[in-house]
C-alpha cells in the first residue's frame, strides 16, 4: 500500500498517465466509461493502475509514474 508520500515521489501526474494509456489504446476520452486509476507499489516502483471501457472492450494498464512507460496493457471483449 502506498505511503503519503508516493503521490509527491511521482513525476507523471494522472491526467498524463491517462493520456498515455488512451493514446496506446487508441481511444477518445468522450468514448471512455467506467475509468479507475490508482497509484501503487509494483516490486518497487510507483505504477498508475488505469482500467476503462470502451467500444465494448475492458482496457487494463500499468504505467510507471516516473518514467511514463507502459509496464502492462491487456484488453478483453466485455460479454
Amino acid at each position: 500500500m502506498p505511503n503519503s508520500n508516493t503521490t509527491s515521489e511521482a513525476k507523471i501526474s494522472k491526467e498524463k498517465a491517462k493520456e498515455i494509456a488512451l493514446r496506446h489504446a487508441n481511444v477518445n476520452e468522450d468514448k471512455v466509461s467506467d475509468f479507475e486509476i490508482d497509484l501503487d507499489t509494483e516490486n518497487g516502483a510507483l505504477v498508475y493502475e488505469i482500467s476503462f471501457d470502451s467500444n465494448g472492450k475492458e482496457y487494463d494498464y500499468d504505467v510507471n509514474a516516473t518514467t511514463g512507460d507502459i509496464t502492462d496493457s491487456k484488453h478483453e471483449i466485455i460479454d
